[in-house]
């Protein structure tokens, strides 16, 4: 018994091994195995990454990531998913999130990695968390505007985030290291025009006053910040000359804010009107809130999958999960690379790994294999009555 198991645990990395004879320390093959198997060294290294995003949020390149604990190229999706479940596992978070469907990082792009619990998987999923990250996606491009993004602008950002209480800690603390990536790289604002379409013009007109208070609160204004706010306003189907309305509002500061062509710095005598901050966070939260409906009434829907198989037998030799794999496999002629990524992700599988598995057992059993292609997946339809599922 002892055996298979340790069979079943390695043969993954035993067959990757045999493509990839010089490989056995590198992060595409060390990902087939439990962490404790690792080289020391390697292990040491994912201890030091895991202490440093424990002590705050660690912003690096994904590159960087990946070379400090030996990849040898790019990683494909399956090995980012991996990796990323590798983190979740040791109570480490990551953004952007590719467990959650975010795009795959390119090598020069920036992670944040953040201290979190397992249990956190779920809850950044629902609308009220992606409500609250469109939020700050607005947000991180007006910061952004003027080429740099400051420690006031910043602290202000962070603290609406910690008065978002409609969202969990753990939501909040994801929200923050998602704000450290997106002020790295803000995003287009044309991208987040569709979610922003469906608002109406009270809950527009708070997210703007709150952008324009976010401008202010160095205590002056660059020509860039009042050229995106025009934009912005454009976004959210508002009148652009209703920035400078909202800009020259004495809401949000005390004497010493203005309006001025320059780069934004502190103003003398700057001070901040904290009722008005704690007025101007419940009014984001409010948005956030209207948001989250608009997010629920848009949630994408899931493929076009068989409902969950039950706990199965095994299958000529394969293990529960890959049987339960191969079983959706053949319930269709042709799949999608996106929607079986899908199934194996919540089978705790790798897609590439899952279907050289099966077609390996099919080649042996059969002489033939199981599936073909990559995108596209087609399968075969002789080994349909072989497999006599």
């Amino acid at each position: 018994m002892i055996v298979d198991q340790c069979s079943t645990v390695l043969g993954p990395f035993s067959r990757y091994l045999g493509r990839n004879p010089d490989s056995a320390h590198t992060l595409e093959a060390l990902l087939y195995l439990p962490v404790e198997l690792w080289p020391l060294e390697t292990q040491a290294e994912l201890d030091r990454l895991k202490a440093r995003a424990g002590t705050d949020t660690l912003c690096l390149s994904y590159g960087d990531l990946t070379q400090r604990l030996n990849a040898i190229e790019a990683l494909s999706r399956d090995q980012a998913i991996a990796l990323a479940q590798l983190f979740d596992a040791i109570n480490v978070g990551c953004e952007p999130d590719v467990l959650s469907g975010a795009r795959l990082p390119k090598p020069g792009d920036p992670v944040a990695l953040f201290a979190c619990a397992t249990t956190d998987g779920s809850m950044r999923a629902d609308s009220a968390y992606q409500a609250a990250a469109v939020t700050l996606d607005l947000a991180s491009a007006v910061a952004a505007a003027d080429g740099k993004t400051s420690p006031i602008e910043t602290s202000w950002l962070s603290s609406h985030i910690d008065a978002w209480e409609h969202l969990s800690i753990a939501q909040r603390k994801r929200l923050k290291a998602h704000l450290a990536l997106q002020l790295q790289q803000p995003p287009e604002l044309a991208s987040l025009k569709k979610k922003l379409d469906p608002l109406d013009h009270d809950a527009k007109s708070k997210m703007a006053n709150f952008l324009a208070q976010l401008a202010k609160a160095e205590g002056v204004v660059s020509p860039q910040e009042v050229q995106q706010l025009e934009r912005v306003y454009k976004v959210l189907s508002l009148e652009p000359q209703a920035v400078y309305r909202d800009l020259h509002a004495t809401v949000a500061c005390a004497p010493g804010v203005s309006i001025v062509p320059g780069h934004a710095a502190d103003a003398p005598g700057f001070t901040l009107d904290m009722d008005r901050i704690a007025q101007l966070q419940r009014e984001t939260a409010e948005v956030s809130a209207l948001l989250a409906g608009v997010f629920s009434d848009e949630a994408p829907a899931s493929p076009d999958l068989p409902p969950p198989l039950p706990e199965a037998d095994s299958v000529n030799g394969l293990d529960s999960g890959l049987s339960a794999f191969l079983r959706l496999l053949v319930s269709r002629l042709q799949w999608s690379r996106a929607e079986l990524e899908t199934a194996t992700r919540h089978l705790d599988l790798m897609l590439d790994g899952a279907l050289e598995q099966v077609n390996e057992m099919a080649y042996e059993r059969f002489d033939m294999p199981v599936s073909e292609g990559d995108d596209p997946i087609e399968i075969n339809p002789d080994i349909l009555d072989e497999l006599a599922l």
